[in-house]
């Protein structure tokens, strides 16, 4: 299975729709899933990173541990990406789900140059094996 995940919280957001578009595309031989929980996920709070994080966490986690690779697409918001994405990905540093996982990552935003290297920044910190280019 392949998991997207949009960067931006909006329904009817260009990344949301870049993920919808890169759906027609897969062969029907490959599970391509889209998670739209993101803004679900609790702020990240170290003291709730235990044994038991929240349902909402747990869940996202076993979804990303059950992907084949990771497609992340993200709009660039001042400089950066947006905060439901840092804050989706700060869940996962005290987890393993992306360790070497294959990801890729797509910046829908008129330029995107910043947030697409703060992605892989933060990625690289999750030991998560990005696609060049």
């Amino acid at each position: 299975m392949h998991l997207a995940i949009s960067g931006s919280s909006r329904k009817k957001s260009s990344t949301q729709k870049a993920l919808n578009s890169l759906k027609k595309f897969m062969p029907n031989s490959v599970e391509y899933e889209i998670y739209n929980g993101i803004e679900k996920l609790p702020h990240f709070n170290r003291d709730l990173d235990n044994d038991e994080p929240p349902v909402e966490v747990q869940e996202y986690r076993e979804l990303l541990s059950r992907a084949d690779g990771v497609i992340i697409c993200t709009p660039e918001y001042i400089k950066g990406v947006p905060g439901v994405l840092k804050n989706a990905l700060e869940w996962l540093v005290s987890s393993a789900e992306l360790n070497t996982k294959p990801v890729a990552v797509i910046t829908a935003s008129c330029d995107g140059e910043n947030a697409h290297q703060a992605l892989q920044l933060n990625l690289s910190m999750l030991n998560a094996n990005v696609f060049d280019g």
